[in-house]
């Protein structure tokens, strides 16, 4: 039943990916995905897949009688998007994009365990989940300064391109809310700061 779900999913993660891909090369740095560009590529992928998708699948089980939607539109529009992003990469001879999507449908997403493997990891613990290899050293926090200042720059790039209106009025609230969270933030001074020596 999930098959078409999962297929639409990794076409519009795959779109994300490609993305990605692309905005590092032109910003001339390191390609790697991090947990929290992964996680929004997930939501933004997941976000995309339609209901009528979901329904497709539901119909497919012959559960309901309704008429099956055509999605077949979207998907391909996607696949044109991936291989014209694909074709910016500086690659020699790149996979097409049916093949790029497709790369990891072979692999095996799971296993059962034995009983006793189960009884072995837990009684080891699962040491290769904690080694990460190439994983990148944690970043400095976000200054709440910096914050504003990000925020402010979307809100002017919001306000000089027409196709970002609808995101002005979440930015300008987020923004609001930033400033409040700073001058709360600040400590008030007591009695004895004024009488140090």
């Amino acid at each position: 039943m999930d098959a078409g779900i999962i297929r639409n999913f990794k076409l519009f993660y795959r779109q994300q990916h490609v993305r990605h891909l692309v905005r590092c090369v032109d910003e001339d740095r390191n390609c790697n995905i991090n947990l929290r560009e992964a996680i929004a590529y997930i939501s933004q992928a997941w976000g995309s897949v339609k209901r009528e998708t979901i329904s497709n699948c539901w119909r497919h089980t012959g559960l309901t009688s309704q008429p099956l939607n055509d999605t077949l539109d979207s998907e391909s529009s996607v696949r044109e998007d991936i291989a014209e992003l694909t074709s910016k990469l500086p690659i020699e001879n790149p996979m097409n994009a049916a093949d790029f999507i497709a790369v990891d449908d072979t692999e095996q997403t799971s296993d059962e365990l034995t009983d006793g493997e189960i009884v072995l990891i837990a009684m080891n613990g699962n040491d290769e989940d904690e080694e990460e290899d190439g994983e990148d050293p944690p970043r400095p926090p976000v200054t709440m300064k910096e914050c504003h200042l990000c925020v402010d720059n979307i809100i002017r790039y919001c306000e000089e391109n027409r196709d970002f209106e609808k995101h002005l009025t979440p930015m300008l609230s987020l923004l609001k809310d930033i400033e409040c969270k700073r001058t709360n933030v600040k400590k008030q001074k007591t009695m004895f700061d004024f009488f140090k020596k």
